[in-house]
């Protein structure tokens, strides 16, 4: 069995039974299921499982992300968007369709 320190309604420990210590009043020590981790939270009585983390971006979508951010990238789009009489969204609009 294993035993989960709980502040408020966050698990901040999970520890085999055995190894629980003494603790502040307002820590508590719970008895938690297998599989409880310190993402899960305490809620009336019952553990919470965590929210599933969200996917990582795709490499596409991080090298967009890196190139909006890059100095070199916004200024082109910006002379190209003069350049053909278009807006910068259409530019990159375009460059996404291409891809």
């Amino acid at each position: 069995m294993m035993k989960a320190l709980i502040h408020n309604t966050r698990v901040v420990q999970v520890v085999a039974n055995a190894k629980t210590f003494p603790v502040h009043k307002d820590l508590q020590w719970v008895d938690a299921p297998a599989g409880t981790t310190t993402r899960h939270t305490y809620e009336n009585g019952a553990f919470v499982a965590p929210s599933p983390r969200p996917a990582p971006p795709s490499d596409r979508a991080r090298a967009g992300n890196a190139a909006a951010h890059d100095p070199m990238w916004r200024a082109w789009v910006r002379r190209q968007a003069t350049k053909e009489g278009k807006t910068p969204q259409a530019i990159i609009d375009e460059l996404k369709a291409e891809a």
